[in-house]
């Protein structure tokens, strides 16, 4: 009768240990992917431009964006000489 169950336990460690070799394998086979994720992401990073930048724009003072209002100095209204 003790070799009946010295015949089970030797069963269940080796489903254990084969268990045990699954989960390593599953595990180093995420590993391997995300290295490689993140390598591949590093590698693009590294060796890609970045965008070019916009022509230059001359602004000139009183140019574009919203008008002066009236009582404003540098504003043509305020330059202009009454007639």
């Amino acid at each position: 009768m003790s070799s009946l169950f010295t015949g089970l336990q030797d069963r269940e460690d080796a489903d254990a240990a084969l268990l045990h070799l699954a989960c390593v394998v599953a595990l180093g086979g995420l590993l391997t992917l995300a290295w490689r994720s993140c390598h591949a992401r590093h590698q693009h990073r590294r060796t890609s431009r970045s965008a070019r930048p916009p022509a230059p724009v001359d602004r000139w003072e009183g140019e574009g964006g919203r008008p002066l209002p009236p009582e404003h100095e540098a504003s043509s209204a305020a330059t202009a000489k009454p007639a």
